[in-house]
């Protein structure tokens, strides 16, 4: 679900396109977060359970935001 409404808001043709391929592809990704929270928090040893879902989530959020950042910068410094 998500790939295809990235895809939607990739190749968006005006704006409400655009913001119908982002907030559905956001809601997606929401669901996912939430899921992987309990699946991890069910998974994880109980002494460490905690432990593992605040830091499991705060590491990919913020290594996910220096990946995207360092790509966006790539890309509009090759376009522009």
């Amino acid at each position: 679900m998500i790939t295809a409404d990235s895809l939607i808001a990739a190749f968006s043709f005006n704006y409400y396109s655009l913001a119908l391929g982002g907030v559905t592809a956001a809601t997606g990704a929401e669901g996912e977060v939430v899921v992987s929270n309990i699946v991890l928090a069910e998974f994880a040893n109980p002494k460490n359970t905690g432990f593992m879902v605040t830091s499991g989530n705060t590491l990919a959020f913020d290594i996910g935001i220096v990946i995207a950042l360092v790509v966006a910068s790539e890309a509009v410094s090759r376009f522009y």
